[in-house]
This record gives structure tokens, C-alpha cells and sequence, in this order.
């Protein structure tokens, strides 16, 4: 049987045991795929990217050391965007997270978009600060993708993750900058009121939901006069405008709340 047929068998096989939910198999057949050269090696990968993330721990760890081992060697950049979305996906093998710092350089935009996916979940000590420059990155979508797993970064070091978002309140991409303020309204920064005050009146047109859900999420009734001035003056795009709605509706009951609270006080 030609070395292409068999392998086509082994996909087969292994796919066959996937739909019996037989897990320990499945894995067991793309270790095997691994050492058969490149062409074995991207089938494997197919294989344990099609797997749902096993419920066993032994399991698990297998499979993410297995697509550690995929990623170490893989040159092409597609397959390798799809390894690195494969640990996002099924986490990453915290003792070899080191490993994928060097994709940080990558010549390929998905390549580096997808690092910062991996590394999202990672407690690794530098995977702060490598998601933190591929929010620096000149592609946008990389910037884009980076700024939003900071924004989710909660485990990670609070003055290396501000340092980075507060960078991309300069961003060029209003998606960016709208991200960075959700992170920073997240993280209760003490400047992100005045951050967002200042995005919603620079914008002439703002079509995204972001600067709305950072208003929101920041709890502060003293925006309410700036997010009532957008409805007003007609400044959101329509698919936002319930985006701005939820916003407004929230920091009024803030503002109520904190009325009431100043009666019962006096």
C-alpha cells in the first residue's frame, strides 16, 4: 500500500476511534503518525486538532505535549497558526510555554495573532510581556487579538498589563484603543473614566461597542452626560446603538443608587 494510502488509513482509523469517543486511541495513533516523517506529521495534526479536550488529565496532558512537539517542529506558517489556535483551544503545557516565545518574531501575522491566543490562559512569567508586545505589533489584527487576551489577562502582572493597554489608548485602530479600555475599565484603573470621557468625544463616528461596554463596566454615573450627548447628536453607527443603550441604562441606575444612598445618609 502506497505510504499516502496508509496514512489516509491511519486518519481514518483514528477518526473512526474519535466517533467511539475512544480518546486514548486517537492520541495513540497520532504519536505513532508523529515519527513517520511530514506528511504523517500534519495528518497527526489534523487528528488532535478535530479532538475535543479531554476530560481525563493524563489525557489532556498528552495531547497538549503532543501539540508542543507538533509546533516545535512545523515550518509552515498555516499549519503552524493552527497548532498554536489548537493550544488556545486545549491549553497550554505550562512546562514548555518557554518554547513558544520565540514565534513572537514570526514572519507570518497569523502565526504571531495566534501566539498571543495560546498564551492567553499561560501563568508563565513572560507571557505577559511577550502578548504585551505583540500588542505593538504593525499588523492590526495582531494588535487587535493581543489587546483583547490582555484585556482577559487577570493573572497576569497588573503593572505589565496596564503599561501595555494604556500604550494602546494611542492606537491608530479605534477597535484597539475600544479593547484597551474594556481591559482598563475591567482592572478598575483609576484614570479609565477620563480615558473613555476622552474616547467617546474624540470619536465623530464611533461604530463599535467597545467604548460603551468600557463605560459600562466602569460603574461611573459621571459619564452619563457624554454617553447621552452621543444619542443625542447621532454620533453611534446603528448596530451599537443597543450597545449604548445597556450602557446608559446602567449608569443610571448607578446614578439612582447613589442618589438614594446620599438620602439615607443625610
Amino acid at each position: 500500500m502506497p505510504a499516502r494510502a496508509r496514512a489516509s488509513t491511519a486518519l481514518f482509523d483514528a477518526v473512526h476511534g474519535l466517533s467511539n469517543a475512544d480518546q486514548d486511541r486517537a492520541i495513540t495513533r497520532a504519536e505513532q503518525l508523529l515519527a513517520d516523517g511530514k506528511q504523517s506529521r500534519r495528518l497527526a495534526t489534523q487528528i488532535l486538532l478535530k479532538m475535543p479536550t479531554p476530560k481525563a488529565p493524563a489525557l489532556r496532558r498528552r495531547l497538549r505535549s503532543l501539540l508542543h512537539d507538533v509546533a516545535d517542529k512545523e515550518a509552515h506558517a498555516q499549519f503552524l497558526a493552527a497548532i498554536l489556535f489548537g493550544l488556545y483551544c486545549h491549553g497550554v503545557h505550562a512546562p514548555r510555554v518557554g518554547g513558544l516565545m520565540r514565534l513572537q518574531k514570526h514572519p507570518s501575522a497569523e502565526v504571531r495573532k495566534n501566539l498571543s491566543l495560546a498564551l492567553a490562559r499561560s501563568t508563565h512569567r513572560e507571557a505577559a510581556r511577550c502578548v504585551a508586545a505583540l500588542s505593538r505589533d504593525p499588523v492590526r489584527r495582531v494588535r487587535v487579538w493581543a489587546t483583547w487576551v490582555l484585556r482577559e489577562g487577570r493573572r497576569w502582572q497588573r503593572a505589565v498589563v496596564d503599561r501595555a493597554l494604556i500604550a494602546r489608548l494611542r492606537d491608530r485602530s479605534a477597535e484597539v484603543r475600544g479593547d484597551a479600555l474594556v481591559g482598563l475599565a475591567i482592572r478598575k484603573h483609576p484614570s479609565a473614566s477620563d480615558w473613555i470621557r476622552d474616547e467617546l468625544r474624540r470619536s465623530r463616528r464611533i461604530r463599535g461597542e467597545w467604548v460603551f461596554e468600557a463605560a459600562r463596566l466602569s460603574g461611573d454615573a459621571d459619564l452619563l452626560p457624554d454617553i447621552r450627548a452621543v444619542r443625542r447628536q447621532g454620533r453611534v453607527a446603528r448596530p451599537w446603538l443597543s450597545a449604548l443603550a445597556e450602557a446608559e441604562t446602567e449608569l443610571e441606575l448607578r446614578s439612582y443608587d447613589s442618589a438614594r444612598s446620599s438620602e439615607v445618609t443625610s
